[in-house]
């Protein structure tokens, strides 16, 4: 019975050693059977980017600038007579439109009136008192032949002092009317220009003076818009010509929430560089901003596009995608490739190569760090819109 106990305690206590002596050395047994797996060559990837092919084409280029928009005509309506306000123009208020010859503001004509009738009352005694003198100068003359012949007749005798008098004071009877009837007209004051009241200073009843301003008004005909150039931005388009016709031009401007343009050309250039920026100012002017669904108001800021002139084989890429001013990066066979470009212009959204860059070439439009030559890329078309918008975001409107 003893003996039993203690078979079965050793029992007990082996045969879990036993056990975990043979899995051990299984599992050593396993592991030195275990076979290295092959090694794999896989290919190095580059970085992802995004390009465009691009190709060549004949250029017109665009001037670009801006400005503030002022009235080519603008004129201060002074009263050249004193008078009293007897009637004004309906539309002489702010903004109001009047056409040329219209009566603006009409002063009591009654005593200039009054001088024109003196002025012809004047004119009327002098040419009578004149029928007379040369009446009695007749019959003297008559008188003095038949005592004394063919002999001349002394002066006095012939009333010429008293008709050279009298003519006198006529010929200034006469110009007394002129500058009554003058006078009387300036009662009436008008613009020889169709216009848009700016300012009025007046109202029915008021008695105004000589020389004191009634009313700012601007023409309608015209407006300019002073655009500050770069000196080097002349070359690329036709400076005007006396006799030669204008280089055209375009006004665009946000107005109403909606984006407008107006048709104009480049009038002249101004007569000296500013002394502060350096810069050129060059007029242009639109014809008619009136006339159109939306006018061009004075005062507006605007953008200003000049038609220049065409350039030949040209390659245009997004001005974001030229590197460091001269460089761009294009994939060629997998590989990034940096080359070296002749930009001939740029403006706000686009740069246009010259030279250095082939015609269907791959230009990188994505942003790499530790751009080396040679480097392996992996490729995706860039999306028209996202190159646009980029390009747009990157560069402020008018600055090329």
């Amino acid at each position: 019975m003893s003996m039993s106990k203690t078979t079965r305690s050793f029992l007990q206590w082996m045969l879990p050693a036993i056990v975990l002596f043979v899995g051990a050395g299984a599992a050593a047994a396993l592991v030195m059977m275990r076979q290295s797996p092959e090694p794999e060559n896989r290919p190095t990837l580059g970085p992802l980017v995004e390009v465009i092919q691009v190709e060549s084409s004949d250029l017109s280029v665009k001037v670009e600038g801006q400005g503030e928009v002022r009235a080519s005509t603008r004129v201060e309506v002074l009263p050249e007579v004193s008078g009293r306000v007897v009637r004004m123009h309906p539309q002489m208020v702010s903004g109001g439109r009047i056409a040329a010859g219209e009566t603006l503001v009409q002063l009591d004509p009654r005593d200039y009136t009054l001088a024109v009738e003196s002025a012809q009352a004047s004119i009327t005694s002098a040419e009578t008192r004149l029928e007379v003198e040369r009446a009695e100068a007749e019959a003297a003359l008559v008188e003095w032949r038949a005592v004394n012949g063919d002999a001349a007749p002394p002066p006095l005798l012939v009333r010429e002092p008293q008709i050279r008098q009298i003519e006198a004071e006529l010929s200034a009877a006469r110009a007394q009317l002129q500058k009554a009837e003058l006078d009387l007209e300036r009662t009436r004051l008008t613009v020889p220009f169709d216009a848009v009241v700016l300012t009025e200073n007046v109202d029915p009843g008021q008695l105004v003076s000589q020389g004191r301003a009634v009313a700012t008004l601007y023409g309608t005909g015209a407006v300019e818009v002073r655009v500050p150039l770069a000196d080097d931005e002349l070359r690329w388009f036709e400076l005007p010509r006396r006799g030669a016709e204008r280089p055209t031009a375009a006004v665009r401007s946000e107005f109403g929430g909606r984006l407008h343009r107006w048709p104009a050309t480049v009038a002249r250039l101004e007569g000296e560089v500013d002394p502060r920026t350096r810069m050129v100012r060059v007029v242009v002017e639109v014809e008619d901003p009136f006339d159109g669904e939306t006018p061009l108001l004075p005062g507006a800021f605007v953008d200003i596009e000049i038609d220049g002139r065409t350039l030949e084989d040209i390659i245009r890429i997004p001005r974001f995608a030229l590197r460091q001013g001269s460089t761009v990066w294009t994939v060629v066979d997998g590989q990034l490739r940096i080359n070296a470009v002749e930009v001939a212009r740029s403006d706000r959204l686009y740069a246009y190569v010259a030279s250095g860059l082939d015609a269907g070439s791959e230009v990188i439009t994505s942003s790499l760090d530790g751009v080396v030559d040679g480097m392996s890329v992996r490729t995706s078309l860039a999306p028209t819109e996202s190159v646009t918008d980029s390009a747009a975001e990157s560069v402020p409107l008018g600055e090329a």
